[in-house]
């Protein structure tokens, strides 16, 4: 099968990371999330000093071990005037 460009983007930008690292940014991504109760990736990532782009993919990575879920709501970026998921805390 062969990947569009934006696949072979993000498998690079995943390869870039080690396990450990992205292990480290999961765990503060989640701390975070846990701290402020429900947000968007955008507001994680703003509450650090990552981008949205930083943050999303671990969103991804958290929600499909079962960590975090979607709330349902969405906000709005005013940075950029898209609106994106909120996300909370499993436990």
């Amino acid at each position: 099968m062969t990947m569009t460009v934006s696949q072979q983007t993000r498998m690079e930008a995943y390869q870039a990371f080690s396990e450990e690292d992205l292990a480290a940014l999961q765990g503060t991504i989640l701390a975070r999330l846990r701290e402020l109760g429900k947000a968007a990736p955008w507001q994680i990532g703003r509450s650090f000093g990552l981008s949205r782009q930083d943050v999303a993919p671990r969103i991804t990575e958290l929600a499909d071990r079962g960590l975090i879920m979607e709330t349902g709501e969405r906000v709005t970026d005013p940075a950029t005037g898209h609106s994106g998921a909120v996300w909370r805390s499993v436990h």
